[in-house]
């Protein structure tokens, strides 16, 4: 979950009121009133995501009831965006409702998701759908969920994986499904640091279902990178490193250089 995927909504909303509101006079002005309504529009949007944003700390924090009542207040504080506030409130709103253990709930808010003028939704809130589907046992919808988000996003693993390191979803394996998940997830981007770390242990989790897949290996130490721990980022990418995969090499290799010689160097002291 992401401060992206919601940001990405808002924008398609404010330029579909811009679309709307624009007025051209034949000087190529526009109304003034149009235009104040457009900016007022663009700051409630972005009040209402700064309390998303809070809530999501709140999450991180395990206060989920505070969370969830912040998420849930901003829907409602401005009457004339609660309509798009609640699409917006879907990434954090369904995330906060996972933590909390509140399955049923986190269904509820995903599967209600839609991007604006489509009838899709993200590789992101599909795979924490498809997670949630997994928790409670219903592996059948889990991976009935992954392939048609597949289907819509095929290049979503596929670009940073390749053909031999994407999960093969057409076989019903438990561990598969889970990891595919975490993966999607946690490749998700952010400009959060705490939830960067969060998408880090998403990674290492789905390692620990696919043990022998190299390429969740090339994922962990570009997280661990991205965090400038490049002592982990080497330790991750050792073992691309020392084989002949010719596709993950060529995505490690000049930032393990980097990693190598930016990496925390033994006291030669012995201190």
């Amino acid at each position: 979950m992401t401060n992206t995927t919601s940001g990405i909504a808002r924008l398609v909303v404010l330029a579909a009121f811009a679309t709307a509101s624009r007025v051209i006079f034949a000087q190529g002005h526009m109304d003034p009133a149009r235009e104040a309504a457009l900016q007022r529009i663009s700051k409630e949007g972005t009040n209402v995501n700064t309390e998303f944003r809070r809530a999501r700390s709140m999450m991180l924090d395990g206060r989920f009831d505070e969370a969830a009542r912040l998420c849930r207040s901003a829907i409602n504080m401005y009457p004339d965006y609660s309509k798009f506030a609640s699409h917006d409130a879907v990434p954090y709103l369904g995330e906060i409702l996972l933590q909390k253990g509140d399955i049923q709930g986190a269904i509820g808010e995903f599967s209600s998701y839609q991007d604006p003028g489509s009838q899709s939704t993200t590789p992101e809130i599909q795979a924490s759908l498809a997670l949630c589907y997994f928790k409670t046992g219903d592996i059948d919808d889990a991976q009935a969920v992954l392939l048609a988000s597949a289907k819509a996003s095929p290049d979503r693993l596929y670009t940073l994986l390749g053909d031999e390191h994407t999960p093969d979803l057409s076989v019903e394996d438990a561990d598969t499904i889970e990891a595919t998940c975490l993966l999607v997830r946690g490749t998700g981007p952010t400009d959060d640091l705490r939830i960067a770390k969060v998408k880090l242990e998403d990674l290492k989790l789905a390692k620990k279902r696919l043990p022998s897949n190299k390429g969740v290996d090339w994922l962990i130490g570009r997280a661990e990178f991205d965090l400038h721990d490049y002592a982990e980022a080497v330790k991750a990418w050792a073992p691309i490193m020392m084989g002949k995969d010719a596709f993950l090499n060529e995505k490690v290799e000049r930032s393990y250089a980097i990693a190598l010689e930016r990496m925390p160097k033994p006291d030669p002291a012995g201190k």
